[in-house]
């Protein structure tokens, strides 16, 4: 229960397509509005900032187009911004439904995340997903010998951390 709002924030917006928006001709501009949230420990910190941030924005009253002016100037998608609102809602009542109290402050901020405490919970939902790296192919090896790489657009790809946790893994050029 004492990270179950951020479990939900977390388990919502991993269940749409990411909002965040990286415009071609404007890359370099998304790429600095996006810094905002940057957190250099943990993607799932990030969509916390995220998250934190949108809530800080419409604190003073929600309104569908004060919504749509703050997606528009920090390259979010607004359908998709309001999906993860709304998932995160119907997420709460069901849970709320189940007898689990998410620990949702009154303004739905969390000032005060976790790291710890958050990241202990991500382990126990997909422990299939935590890899050590290994130094002489550099690369990570996973569950049943997976051996994969950070994704370059992860605020990690240029860190080289002992361990990972990855919420998913995705095949293009190379596995990451």
């Amino acid at each position: 229960d004492k990270v179950a709002g951020e479990m939900l924030v977390l388990t919502s917006f991993l269940s749409i397509m990411d909002p965040r928006e990286r415009p071609t001709e404007k890359q370099q501009a998304a790429d600095q509005a996006h810094r905002q949230w940057h957190d250099d420990r943990s993607d799932f910190m990030v969509i916390i900032n995220l998250w934190n941030f949108i809530q800080r924005e419409l604190s003073g009253g929600f309104s569908i187009n004060r919504l749509r002016r703050l997606c528009t100037k920090n390259f979010l998608n607004f359908r998709r911004v309001r999906e993860w609102l709304n998932l995160f809602d119907d997420l709460s009542e069901a849970a709320e439904e189940m007898g689990v109290k998410p620990n949702l402050p009154p303004n739905r901020v969390f000032d005060s995340v976790s790291y710890e405490m958050m990241h202990r919970a991500i382990i126990a939902g997909i422990p299939t997903h935590i890899a050590k790296r290994d130094p002489e192919e550099n690369i990570y090896r996973g569950c049943k010998e997976r051996k994969f790489h950070i994704f370059p657009g992860s605020s990690l790809f240029k860190k080289t951390p002992e361990w990972i946790l990855s919420f998913e893994l995705v095949e293009t050029s190379r596995l990451y």
